[in-house]
């Protein structure tokens, strides 16, 4: 791994953990807008019926998966995307946390957040990752833009869409249990 994409990795980081920061600050902005954009989908978590587990599981697959996968086809426009929806996450991540501690406190936040998270978040900074990596490949080789989205959309495929659908169930049926026995 050359330098350059080493300093593109911590930045990644960086960027990701100011924002988290920030949203962790800013909490109750996170909150009003997570509320508008993700209220419905929060409430059927706990619905209970096995059809709307896996339906909710399908949408957060499907929302997480567009997400990843713009993540990874954005890196021909020097990965400047990538760098907004990892602010974006990191500060909606941060309040959330943030709201959460407030209003559950630590055990069940962590209950919360972690099972999926763990999966979630690294696969995010690993389509990170790869839109600066064909961010620097397109530079570099002068490719064109749909060679580098056919050589990448494996990676989408056969790494981040089995992730993030690992991810996606966790947090549709196993998440709920874990939080409730806290």
């Amino acid at each position: 791994m050359d330098n350059k994409k080493l300093l593109f990795i911590i930045l990644i980081f960086i960027i990701f953990a100011a924002n988290l920061y920030i949203g962790y600050l800013d909490y109750k902005n996170v909150y009003n807008l997570a509320s508008a954009v993700f209220g419905r989908i929060g409430k059927e978590i706990y619905a209970g019926s096995v059809i709307s587990k896996i339906k909710l599981m399908f949408i957060i697959f499907l929302r997480n998966l567009s997400v990843g996968g713009f993540l990874v086809i954005s890196g021909p426009i020097y990965a400047l995307p990538t760098f907004v929806i990892l602010s974006v996450n990191g500060y909606l991540i941060g309040g959330v946390y943030r709201y959460s501690l407030l209003e559950r406190g630590f055990m069940k936040t962590i209950a919360l957040l972690l099972p999926h998270g763990i999966v979630e978040v690294p696969t995010f900074f690993y389509a990170a990752y790869l839109s600066i990596e064909i961010a620097i490949s397109s530079v570099r080789h002068n490719e064109s833009f749909i060679n580098i989205y056919k050589k990448n959309l494996k990676y989408i495929i056969t790494r981040i869409a089995p992730l993030l659908a690992i991810a996606a169930f966790i947090e549709s049926f196993i998440t709920p249990i874990v939080a409730g026995l806290v």
